[in-house]
């Protein structure tokens, strides 16, 4: 059994990253490769293995390993023609306490979806637009243009349209997700997705956290050390590669650490050179918290010189 789940694992991760190499992909872009070697070769016996093996979908099906773009701790990422499904990880050997809790967290995901966008039929603004929620399951919007961060690495730094476009449209969805008391506790490059006209929303809240309503956003912190403030500053870090075409050095979770710590100041990057520097400042200040969030970034991007 742990022979043949390495081999899945292995095969999933190098097709992912044979596609990384041709062409960006995320969670809800992936492009079909074929090519003629050893490693497609055993991922084509995937088929052959023993049906216990098989990751299942909803209705105990075995998925088609052409169809997955990504496996996760708890969910397993599956594309369709316009729409990507992300589900519980479920095969047939695992124990009921595993099925439990991998489709535990997709419930929770499913939770946060729907205190977003109440009306599957009115996204919410900044975020990738969920499509369906049934079962263990999570339908989302196919984002063509796949992640933020590969586009970087092919663009290098966007036009100034598009910069002042972005931060706009990422301060309105952080923003959306404060507003709505949830944490998003991973804003990260790799979970900014474009869409065919250009425009990024954010996606993934698999690490989420729903804040009770009775607690005050600006104060509460989680059993991770997350905050208002980790988002911000994990959004000043996705600013900064946005201005600079480079992936900003800053982290919260230092080594092997599952809690947040905030970086010292001077750890952080001379920003007074770049043309919005100064809402990334804003960003990395603790003041933030209390001088308005994700809503005042919000208000200092619309009000960005010509």
């Amino acid at each position: 059994m742990n022979s043949v789940s390495s081999l899945f694992s292995l095969l999933s991760a190098s097709l992912n990253t044979i596609t990384h190499l041709s062409v960006p992909h995320s969670l809800t872009h992936a492009t079909s490769v074929h090519i003629n070697c050893p490693l497609v070769r055993r991922a084509n016996r995937y088929h052959q293995m023993d049906h216990r093996y098989f990751l299942l979908d909803d209705a105990g099906h075995p998925l088609k390993l052409s169809t997955i773009i990504s496996v996760g701790t708890h969910a397993v990422i599956v594309r369709g023609a316009n729409t990507v499904r992300k589900m519980a990880i479920v095969h047939t050997y695992d124990s009921p306490t595993i099925i439990l809790t991998n489709r535990a967290h997709i419930k929770q995901e499913q939770t946060i979806y729907r205190l977003l966008q109440p009306n599957i039929d009115k996204p919410c603004p900044g975020i990738v637009p969920c499509t369906g929620l049934w079962g263990n399951t999570i339908e989302l919007q196919y984002m063509s243009q796949g992640t933020l961060e590969n586009m970087l690495k092919h663009m290098g730094v966007p036009s100034m349209a598009l910069q002042r476009r972005w931060l706009q449209q990422l301060a309105d969805g952080l923003s959306n997700i404060h507003e709505h008391h949830i944490l998003h506790n991973d804003i990260a490059l790799r979970n900014i997705l474009l869409d065919g006209s250009w425009n990024i929303m954010i996606t993934d809240f698999g690490a989420s956290t729903i804040v009770p309503p009775a607690r005050a956003m600006n104060d509460y912190i989680d059993d991770y050390h997350c905050s208002i403030w980790t988002d911000l500053i994990r959004l000043g870090s996705v600013f900064y590669a946005i201005l600079t075409g480079k992936r900003c050095p800053v982290t919260i979770y230092p080594g092997n650490s599952s809690c947040a710590e905030y970086p010292r100041q001077e750890s952080l990057p001379d920003v007074t050179n770049l043309w919005a520097g100064g809402i990334i400042e804003y960003c990395w200040n603790p003041r933030a918290v209390i001088d308005g969030g994700a809503r005042e970034v919000v208000r200092r991007v619309r009000n960005l010189p010509p």
